[in-house]
């Protein structure tokens, strides 16, 4: 089983489902909105494999999982006047982390290594310059052979890690 945590529209966990029809995967959200347009989504493609789940990161899921891939906030409240137009737009819940941007995904470290199998991975999106200490979070979550993934512009902006 995956998860995709914090599925918004549902792009990543939808894609899981669709490109894994074996797979069973559970997207969740603490919105109720984007679970509503994530469900909307899954009809609209057909997926019959996933299930959603209201929850504010763990707190409604069972696990464990084989893979967890989560978008969380990840942007600093210090660079809210800096985000596009087309960003802003987006509710406040899904873009912001505190000061540094790594409140929700501390939280999410904290508590991911409970809720993966040995072995299960965990896989994130983080924001421009947050590449070192999310991968330090991550070893001191207890997760290994940590890498941190570039995007299409070069920043480093997904970190991966498994549960020894």
């Amino acid at each position: 089983p995956a998860t995709g945590m914090g599925c918004g529209s549902g792009v990543l966990g939808l894609t899981l489902a669709a490109e894994n029809p074996g797979w069973h995967v559970t997207l969740a959200d603490v919105s109720l909105p984007s679970l509503a347009l994530t469900k909307e989504n899954a009809a609209r493609i057909g997926i019959t494999n996933a299930t959603f789940v209201p929850s504010d990161l763990f707190q409604h899921l069972a696990g464990p999982f084989d893979l967890i891939v989560a978008n969380l906030p990840y942007v600093p409240e210090t660079d809210r006047a800096e985000l596009s137009r087309e960003v802003q737009h987006d509710p406040d819940l899904a873009l912001f982390g505190g000061n540094d941007g790594l409140d929700v995904i501390r939280r999410f470290l904290d508590a991911v290594t409970g809720f993966l199998t040995p072995g299960g991975r965990v896989a994130l999106e983080i924001g421009l310059g947050q590449a070192g200490e999310v991968a330090r979070l991550m070893n001191t979550a207890g997760l290994g052979e940590v890498e941190v993934k570039v995007d299409l512009s070069g920043v480093a902006r997904f970190p991966a890690g498994r549960r020894a």
